[in-house]
């Protein structure tokens, strides 16, 4: 849940799978992400930003193909400084390029079940305006466990998977059946390890480096 007094982030979502949009729609609830709009429709999903005004939404690049950029463009011309995550599915990197240079706040490729994106969103949606290096993509496929795994402990690498989907400290104390002191004790050791300064640039390595979900959701 949210911390007291914080409002739940404003999703949009187009994606022309219903069953996939069901899925995401049902993970993102469970984590106070408030799904304002979710269609299949490019012009429904254009009109709902002008009705509901979300903060972030998500984008199936296949809806529009090689038009995404433009749609992209025309989403940011209804609501400009949108954080517009496009999930590109394999698409060749030039296009996902293009998408960044329309405006797309960042690409997720490869995505293995909803509750990746969700680790995204929230991220996304606690990230400052970007700069050109915030222009990010994400791709699950290009996991580097291996790396991480010299880098950090077993127990390390477990309160990462949930700094990664947005848990607390006292959530991941929780979960972990350890002291709260420990969990903070391993995140700062993590900070030093990877040389990360925040808990939001954490959960953007974790993502960025294809960290699986923790095996209990929050």
């Amino acid at each position: 849940m949210n911390p007291r007094g914080s409002a739940a982030v404003r999703l949009g979502i187009l994606e022309n799978r219903l069953a996939l949009r069901e899925s995401l729609v049902w993970a993102f609830e469970r984590y106070d992400i408030s799904v304002v709009s979710q269609t299949g429709d490019p012009e429904a999903f254009l009109r709902a930003i002008r009705r509901t005004r979300p903060a972030v939404v998500i984008v199936e690049m296949f809806v529009r193909g090689n038009e995404t950029p433009r749609l992209i463009e025309e989403a940011l011309r209804i609501q400009p400084g949108l954080k517009m995550i496009v999930v590109t599915s394999g698409a060749a990197g030039k296009l996902r390029q293009q998408c960044l240079e329309a405006g797309a706040f960042s690409c997720v490729d490869r995505l293995t079940c909803p509750f990746e994106l969700v680790g995204v969103v929230q991220a996304v949606s606690s990230a400052r305006m970007k700069s050109p290096a915030e222009m990010l993509t994400y791709s699950s496929g290009e996991a580097n466990a291996p790396i991480l795994s010299d880098l950090l402990s077993r127990r390390q690498m477990e309160v990462l998977q949930y700094i990664a989907v947005g848990a607390d400290n006292l959530k991941i104390a929780a979960h972990l059946a350890i002291a709260e002191r420990t969990v903070k004790s391993h995140v700062h050791a993590i900070y030093q390890r990877l040389g990360i300064e925040n808990r939001t640039q954490l959960a953007l390595y974790a993502l960025r480096h294809g960290i699986s979900p923790p095996v209990h959701s929050i």
